[in-house]
């Protein structure tokens, strides 16, 4: 039913920061298990983008780095990376962030 948690969730608004976001991350996470990444990568740029904070836009960062890689577009997966490790470097997504930027760069020979 993830065509009707989309319909539902695109209805949803909030002026809550926090759960406008968690909405847009959601609609990403149904489009990616619809297999329709363009459209997740969309509504991941939305959350992470939505009045970013140290807590959770790291999260939603990973999750578009991770789209873009399903994607092909390992460039924008590294830069994606690289915003999380330089705009949130005590963040708990940093670790994986550093790991999976290095793998990606050393593929791309860089």
């Amino acid at each position: 039913k993830y065509d009707e948690g989309i319909e539902h969730l695109k209805s949803f608004s909030s002026n809550d920061l926090l759960v406008q976001a968690r909405a847009y991350a959601l609609i990403g996470d149904a489009y990616m298990e619809k297999k329709s990444v363009e459209d997740a990568i969309t509504y991941y740029k939305k959350a992470a983008d939505y009045q970013p904070n140290k807590t959770f836009t790291p999260v939603y960062l990973m999750k578009l780095a991770t789209a873009y890689e399903v994607a092909k577009d390992n460039k924008a997966a590294i830069e994606t990376y690289a915003e999380i490790i330089e705009k949130y470097p005590d963040s708990a997504e940093v670790i994986n962030a550093k790991k999976f930027k290095s793998k990606l760069e050393g593929m791309l020979g860089e």
